[in-house]
């Protein structure tokens, strides 16, 4: 029986070297990857309690909707994001690339269609959402 030599060895032991280590490698930075999302989510979540979203004189007249958001919680708010829901079930989607400091107000003014259903208000944190159905807004 035949041997191989002490070269092929060598090369073939540091070829299966660096396959093993390129896939702990690919394993061990997608593992962290995603622990940075999770925790990054985590601490959106944690701030996200101590925020707090209201909005009022949400008016309708003349193919515009209106109204005044205000943040009385503790946290900055971003992703401010009007959401028309017609009752046909599509949606309008007027992003107001804005975000709304602590204690802050804004207003919007965005066009929309008469069968509107309902209007959703949301923010980067999603517990924080406020929706108003067609009956409560009030119309000129």
């Amino acid at each position: 029986m035949k041997a191989i030599s002490p070269i092929v060895a060598t090369v073939l032991l540091i070829g299966i070297v660096v396959v093993i280590a390129g896939i702990v490698n690919l394993w061990t930075s997608n593992f962290f990857a995603s622990t940075k999302d999770i925790k990054k989510e985590a601490d959106t979540q944690v701030g996200c309690l101590n925020a707090k979203i209201l909005s009022e004189n949400i008016r309708y007249c003349n193919t515009r909707l209106s109204g005044i958001i205000y943040n009385s919680g503790m946290e900055n708010l971003g992703n401010i994001t009007i959401f028309i829901i017609y009752q046909n079930g599509t949606q309008q989607i007027s992003d107001l690339n804005t975000s709304l400091l602590a204690g802050n107000v804004i207003s919007f003014n965005v066009t929309v269609g008469s069968n509107y259903d309902l209007v959703r208000i949301a923010t980067n944190c999603t517990e924080q959402n406020v929706n108003f159905k067609r009956n409560k807004i009030i119309l000129c």
